[in-house]
């Protein structure tokens, strides 16, 4: 194994060629994977691949975790306030429409799995689901006149994440909400005249991809703060190693790693509730008290809502993955990095972004003009015909408020004087708190 790349060697990425994925203005910068998150077998896998393709670490590491939790099914569980949180996570590779190498992340998760449950891989990922009601249709129980769904895991295997978010937004879709609706575990149903279909024994998980472009654009307030966007763990991904070859996992890697956790998949399975450690519950403790602080403004704070949940499901597959019977403080550690880098890749995409159309754009004519400011006049230009002086005078409250504004300056014009609003100089900062536990 070790000349195939040993767990220790250290995954070095090259330097994006940009800032951010482009178009979106973000001041934050492109996020760094803590070597933490890199943990147990599927950590090992990782660093044991990156040097033979051209799929980001953190893509692929996110695409194996998700693949992996679909699979071992709904049994392992932990409870939080009186609910159940499985092993199955929905995750979004965000990159470069052309050169991001979200696919070929997903691609080398499957060659790892499928040596651990082709069933799974072949049979139960699935994509391009139109409706709710088709989705519920691949989940249902069984009926007096129906034999149900042959398997009740399902992984959705989304290229066209943005598609989706469209066929959620139309309006009487039922998509938006079976997808939350499957993420909570809660019962599904799609109801039509002729019969009602009801899947309630389900275990689903989600892999997307997406251009940040698409992702701004397609995120509406209503999936956003309907809860749809916080269900799903955001993954930044860029071109790894270059590999002109096209680059390919060598089936020793693949068949040992695979040896490995399909022996850990197969005793998940056989277990249900998995209790902390007391270590784990001191590190818990400590993560949960620092992601109740973390308090952003704008798109950020509604997308990150479900942080604590997220890096419970985490810790507890990080577990699962290590043959563990109990979470440790070493799986909650591992939980953390991985939500510290999904929190940095919402902050990238979405930077100071508030979700008010007429606040975002005029934030955006303001720091274009610089310190000369607009007047009344000049925003109302900039933001064109349709928006009211009520919207344009809410906007730049807003702004004001959160400091993403100056408070207006009076101007001498030898007539009546005009207000002049101008850009603060740096935007207000979304980066994450230390969240080591």
């Amino acid at each position: 194994m070790a000349a195939l790349g040993p767990p220790d060697d250290p995954i070095v990425m090259p330097a994006p060629s940009q800032s951010s994925f482009g178009g979106g203005g973000s001041t934050t910068p492109w996020p760094e994977l803590d070597p933490d998150a890199l943990h147990g077998p599927v950590g090992a896998f990782v660093r044991a691949a990156a040097p033979h393709t051209e799929a980001d670490p953190a893509g692929l590491l996110v695409s194996t975790l998700v693949l992996l939790g679909g699979a071992i099914g709904r049994a392992p569980h932990v409870l939080a306030g009186n609910e159940r949180h499985g092993a199955a996570l929905f995750a979004v590779l965000v990159g470069a429409t052309s050169k991001g190498r979200k696919g070929t992340a997903m691609a080398a998760a499957r060659a790892l799995v499928v040596e651990i449950d082709r069933d799974y891989v072949t049979g139960r990922l699935l994509g391009g689901f139109g409706s709710g009601e088709a989705m519920v249709a691949e989940l249902r129980d069984r009926t007096d006149d129906d034999a149900g769904a042959a398997d009740h895991r399902l992984c959705v295997d989304e290229p066209e994440f943005a598609r989706l978010l469209k066929v959620a937004g139309r309006d009487h879709s039922i998509l938006g909400q079976m997808i939350r609706h499957a993420w909570d575990g809660r019962r599904l149903e799609a109801r039509s005249r002729a019969h009602t279909v009801v899947a309630t024994n389900f275990h689903v998980a989600a892999v997307c991809q997406v251009s940040a472009e698409e992702l701004r654009a397609r995120l509406t307030d209503t999936e956003t703060y309907g809860g749809t966007a916080n269900r799903f763990l955001y993954v930044a991904v860029r071109r790894g190693e270059l590999q002109p070859g096209g680059g390919n996992i060598p089936d020793q890697v693949l068949t040992e790693y695979g040896a490995i956790l399909q022996t850990h998949v197969a005793a998940a399975r056989r277990v249900g509730l998995i209790t902390r450690t007391d270590a784990a519950e001191i590190a818990w403790t400590r993560l949960y008290h620092r992601l109740a602080a973390d308090e952003p403004v704008g798109l950020l704070d509604a997308v990150i809502g479900r942080d604590s949940a997220q890096c419970l499901r985490l810790s507890l597959l990080y577990a699962l993955l290590d043959g563990a019977a109990q979470i440790d403080a070493k799986h909650i550690q591992a939980a953390a990095a991985l939500w510290k880098y999904s929190r940095a890749t919402a902050a990238h995409v979405f930077g100071d972004r508030l979700g008010d159309q007429v606040a975002d754009r005029l934030l955006v004519a303001l720091r274009q003009a610089g310190p000369s400011g607009l007047d009344r006049a000049a925003q109302a230009a900039a933001l064109g015909k349709h928006v009211t002086a009520g919207q344009l005078d809410v906007a730049a409250e807003r702004l004001t408020s959160l400091s993403l504004a100056a408070e207006p300056r009076t101007e001498s014009t030898g007539g009546r004087p005009r207000q002049v609003l101008c850009a603060t100089d740096t935007a207000r900062p979304q980066t994450s708190p230390e969240l080591t536990a």
